[in-house]
């Protein structure tokens, strides 16, 4: 008895917990903050950008006999690599330097190559910075977005990590269509975000609320079971059998027709395109 109890009673908590925090929703500035917070790391790549760009055509012009993969090694890559900043030179339109081999860019530079302020190329969208002085043309790529042709465990579509977008948003190049606009360094619009609405979109901590319902689910299942070692139900067996299956139909009917818990269902893990689909189990959700 004491064990049903316990069940029960950490059913009704945690069940309290999620509802509580289904309802908690996100402040109206939260989006607002987010993208000034985007803006200005963004601004701050740049200039680190323009910099090392800099750092590099002192280093060709002072020392032409110096190796830049070294250079690059020693100095650029601690830098570079965890901020998504990738380095490129092209003397007379000739590749002669770069900081990462896993960026497509032409061996050869010809302006069309480079017309805008941010680029796509075969794995995600980049903020360009250049920096051309004499026949020295020196390429600056700030990743954006990762954006691949297939998508798989180890080629994810998402934002560059230090700009902490988790939430669904969409890169967009139409002034009309963003609900926020991102500006370069010189006050240029350069490229706006849109992030789709959404009853997660709202919930200040949805994660947490839905592994709270699916935790006080598993211990009402628990509460139940255990109901077994009452004295009637090991008389009476079939009984018990018959109170756990409806209870399970009864939770799985709410489930269907409330879509209740509704934070569930708007967690991917809930997706219904994960799961073979019918009437009675159309996902996890």
């Amino acid at each position: 008895m004491r064990q049903v109890l316990i069940s029960f009673s950490l059913f009704i908590v945690l069940l309290a917990l999620g509802k509580w925090f289904s309802i908690l929703s996100k402040s109206p500035d939260y989006y607002k903050l987010k993208v000034e917070s985007i803006q200005k790391i963004l601004s701050e790549k740049e200039n680190l950008t323009l910099k090392l760009l800099q750092e590099i055509h002192s280093e060709l012009r002072n020392n032409p006999s110096n190796d830049l993969f070294e250079y690059n090694d020693q100095k650029l890559t601690s830098v570079t690599e965890k901020k998504g900043i990738n380095l490129f030179a092209y003397q007379n339109d000739s590749l002669i330097f770069w900081s990462t081999n896993h960026i497509p860019v032409p061996t050869y530079s010809f302006d069309e190559d480079f017309l805008f302020d941010v680029v796509k190329l075969k794995n995600g969208w980049y903020r360009l910075i250049k920096y051309k002085e004499g026949d020295l043309l020196l390429l600056g790529l700030i990743l954006i977005k990762s954006d691949f042709f297939i998508n798989n465990e180890f080629l994810v579509d998402k934002f560059q990590d230090e700009f902490h977008i988790n939430d669904p948003c969409h890169l967009t190049f139409e002034k009309q269509e963003a609900d926020y606009l991102i500006f370069s360094s010189d006050k240029r619009f350069i490229f706006g975000l849109s992030f789709p609405e959404s009853h997660l979109k709202k919930l200040q901590y949805p994660l947490l609320s839905g592994a709270l319902y699916f935790a006080s689910f598993l211990f009402f299942l628990f509460a139940i079971y255990s109901l077994r070692y009452l004295q009637i139900f090991r008389k009476y067996t079939w009984l018990h059998l018959i109170i756990f299956s409806g209870s399970l139909a009864i939770v799985r009917y709410i489930n269907l027709i409330y879509k209740w818990p509704a934070v569930l269902y708007d967690l991917p893990l809930f997706n219904p395109s994960h799961y073979a689909s019918s009437w009675w189990l159309p996902s996890l959700g």
